[in-house]
């Protein structure tokens, strides 16, 4: 945020108060869509907070009639919602007044909230700008921060409304003004979202989160000034959150295997994609799959498409043939080409993204990878924030990082990356000039806050907490100091204690399995491998870390932090809980119960019941864990951390209670189904309870949920193809989009997807011909085949080139 200070209005606002009775003003062309969403949300803010709704004055290309009255003087009289110096009616009154800083008026998403004198009810105006439909957005959720002093992220964080009826304003730092973004587009990408994937799914199975978390989530984008979103995993590109999305104003993608936005898989579990999900065996398939996403997705006004192509289950894409990394790299860039020239056909102004992720950078480094116009490279970290390639980046290129990493050692459970990471490597982008896209994986967001809000924070604006990280402690000096001044807003602590409790994240921060990108699925993997172990005598633990050294620094810094909540206000304390002492005590609990269960490996052979004793420690000390992720829950979110499916930690828990129950049992374990042998009773849900209400219409309609168009359901869909054989002085076949070549003899299969439908086919057009429901065809020569399926509904012919190649 950039305060641009104007003198004049200090002395007014010394007199000035805001009651509920002010009216607010719209003009009518601004008024609807997105921008009653946004009211609706500050009408709450208001109402809880000076006692009564608004009055809503909307008005037409005339503005305002005077109303001028004495009885306004001193007094608020107002507040005025504008877009644009130039269309507002509402506005226009206030050009080229003294009071009035146009800067907040020009440049894409600009906004400000200032006070003027009200040329229409006497007093003073609040006005609240936006140079365009965004920026007016935002600047109406930054009304409620600088007036009401409501966070983004207070609704996560438990923080209650104060009821005050009145403002004083002098109490409020007017004018703020927010210029032009130092990131373009500034994305959240909601992934791995099983918490409220949980604990809030739809109930009426159309996404994956309940419409009133969306909702939530959506309005939380808007007030950090975010303007994009990537609504979750493995989602249909007509999926309720996409529609959501648009609704509320904000752009929409998807991320590095969800091409087109065509979910190809319920990841780990089952794939949707009803054919080879490969593009040298089934380039038609697929293309049939991504342009009917497309398509369906024509009316999203703000959309960027990724392209490229990985595999189903987000891992390298399968290769047939020869193989190298350049081979894999031409095939990716024969499917970006044909991505981009099919969707041009449908929407030719269409702006795409390729992601770098993982194998895409080799391909860059390479050379083989060359992305078309109207196309942005995104660079990608592993998952720790450390974003790899920057080297290559040009102007137009974005990036993508995280605060949470589903992976076999980080985090979706607790806070990870150090904020003196966050803000060296935003600074470095700049430098560089990688700024068109931020996208930053928040998972369920509410477990890392603070490390979010620093993010946006930056990729709004740049000039705050930065820092050069090449320069010694530079970096770590802005942390502290970030920590600091956002432990004063959002706990509204003491500068002592705000100090106290950076300074217990700094020691969290720097203990080296966290610092180096291993969190709470690392130590839940080593508590089960722990428990395997009191059997075998083997930990599982490579020894790359000191855990006795990490318990004690991480216990240190949560007894710090404890004793700062005794001074939190009684209405911030749950936020303090939930935003500070989840992750603190998480890891103080875990990591003493993981040198504990160590122990117990070390002395099964040779004192069981010393090794009892210390499971008996290890399971108490991660019973305590879960007590503070409860606690952490608060009310509002009950039951949240009970849907860890992916870190697994109560399963830890469980095998840590099978191995005191084998260890400590009289007679030798039987085959059993005990409670406490976790293998029987608990396993990791993974993704599929998170994405159960797919399975009714995947097999239906494919590749969308909602639409009725029958051309858009790979299900109905005649086909024509060859099976991929590698190029040869014998009989090959290398399948393309719309048929395929071919050496020597080819067997052309005909068929719907599935083998459900007959179809009729012509050859060259020749007689027509049936398949029921399949049939294979030889050739030898150049041949077009025509393909139909009469009783699938499927609207048209299907027609597939084969070319012999001499």
């Amino acid at each position: 945020m950039k305060w641009l200070g104007l003198l004049v209005l200090a002395a007014a606002c010394q007199a000035q108060n805001l009651s509920c009775d002010v009216p607010w003003v719209f003009n009518s062309d601004d008024y609807g869509g997105e921008m009653k969403f946004a009211l609706n949300d500050l009408r709450r803010d208001w109402n809880s907070i000076l006692g009564c709704p608004p009055a809503l004055v909307i008005t037409g290309a005339g503005g305002v009639p005077s109303q001028v009255s004495t009885r306004n003087t001193g007094k608020v009289s107002s507040i005025i919602f504008g877009k644009s110096m130039n269309s507002s009616s509402v506005l226009s009154p206030y050009a080229g007044k003294p009071d009035f800083n146009e800067s907040c008026a020009t440049g894409k998403e600009s906004h400000c909230v200032l006070m003027v004198d009200d040329v229409s009810f006497g007093g003073t105006a609040l006005l609240v700008v936006g140079s365009d439909t965004r920026g007016l957005l935002f600047a109406i959720y930054a009304f409620s921060e600088v007036v009401f002093g409501r966070g983004a992220t207070d609704h996560w964080l438990s923080i209650d409304y104060v009821p005050t009826r009145l403002i004083e304003m002098k109490t409020v730092m007017l004018p703020a003004v927010y210029t032009m973004p130092s990131f373009e587009w500034r994305a959240m990408f909601f992934n791995d979202e099983e918490l409220f994937g949980g604990l809030h799914n739809d109930p009426m199975q159309r996404s994956v989160w309940s419409a009133d978390i969306w909702n939530k989530m959506y309005e939380t984008c808007l007030r950090m000034k975010v303007n994009m979103v990537l609504p979750g995993t493995n989602v249909f590109p007509d999926d309720d959150s996409y529609k959501f999305a648009v609704r509320r104003g904000l752009a929409v993608t998807s991320h590095h295997y969800n091409l087109l936005l065509m979910s190809p898989c319920l990841q780990g579990t089952q794939t949707w994609f009803p054919e080879a999900y490969d593009y040298q065996k089934r380039p038609d398939a697929m293309m049939f799959g991504w342009e009917a996403s497309v398509k369906g997705t024509l009316d999203y006004p703000d959309l960027f498409y990724p392209v490229g192509y990985r595999g189903a289950g987000d891992e390298g894409a399968p290769c047939e043939g020869p193989c190298t990394t350049a081979d894999k790299g031409s095939h990716v860039q024969w499917a970006i080409t044909n991505q981009t020239e099919m969707v041009r056909k449908h929407k030719p102004d269409a702006q795409f993204m390729s992601w770098l992720w993982d194998e895409g950078l080799q391909y860059l480094e390479m050379g083989v990878l060359k992305v078309p116009e109207n196309t942005s490279l995104i660079f990608a970290d592993g998952g720790d924030s450390n974003v790899k390639g920057l080297n290559y980046a040009t102007h137009g290129a974005g990036i993508y990082t995280h605060v949470a990493m589903f992976s076999s050692s980080a985090n979706q459970l607790t806070e990870m990356v150090p904020p003196s990471r966050i803000f060296g490597s935003m600074q470095n982008f700049r430098a560089k000039k990688v700024t068109k896209f931020f996208i930053l994986n928040v998972s369920d967001l509410m477990p890392y806050i603070m490390t979010a809000s620093a993010y946006f924070m930056s990729a709004w604006d740049g000039s705050l907490y930065s820092c050069n990280a090449s320069i010694a402690n530079e970096c770590d000096v802005q942390q502290t100091q970030y920590m600091t001044d956002y432990a004063m807003k959002t706990y509204q602590l003491s500068q002592s204690d705000a100090q106290q409790t950076a300074a217990a994240f700094n020691m969290y921060f720097n203990v080296p399995y966290l610092n180096k990108g291993n969190a709470d699925t690392k130590l839940s993997t080593l508590l089960v491998n722990a428990a395997a172990g009191v059997a075998t005598g083997k930990t599982g633990d490579p020894g790359t870390f000191n855990w006795t050294a990490s318990a004690k620094t991480m216990c240190q810094a949560y007894e710090s932090a404890g004793q700062v909540f005794e001074n939190v206000p009684a209405i911030r304390k749950q936020a303090f809980v939930t935003n500070v002492l989840n992750s603190l005590g998480y890891h103080c609990l875990t990591t003493s119960g993981l040198v504990l269960a160590q122990a117990a490996v070390n002395t099964a052979k040779s004192n069981p019941t010393m090794a009892a004793s210390f499971l008996q420690d290890a399971i108490t000390e991660v019973n305590g864990a879960l007590d503070i992720q409860i606690a952490a829950e608060g009310i509002k979110f009950r039951g949240l951390y009970g849907y860890d499916g992916l870190s697994c930690y109560r399963r830890a828990r469980r095998e840590l209670l099978a191995a005191y129950d084998d260890l400590t049992r009289n007679t030798a374990p039987q085959n059993s189904t005990s409670w406490a042998l976790a293998h029987d009773t608990f396993v990791c849900t993974n993704y599929k309870p998170m994405y159960a209400y797919q399975y009714q219409s995947w097999q239906k309609k494919y590749p969308l949920q909602s639409s009725t168009d029958l051309s858009l359901n790979m299900y109905l869909w005649p086909q024509a193809y060859c099976e991929y054989v590698t190029r040869g002085p014998g009989a090959w076949c290398e399948p393309t989009p719309h048929g395929g070549n071919f050496g020597g003899t080819a067997t052309i299969t005909l068929k719907t997807t599935n083998n459900v439908y007959p179809v009729v086919y012509i050859q060259n057009g020749g007689n027509q011909m049936t398949c029921n429901p399949s049939c294979s065809v030889n050739i030898t020569e150049t041949t077009t085949f025509s393909v139909f399926a009469p009783t699938s509904g499927y609207p048209s012919w299907t027609n597939a080139t084969f070319t012999k190649v001499v």
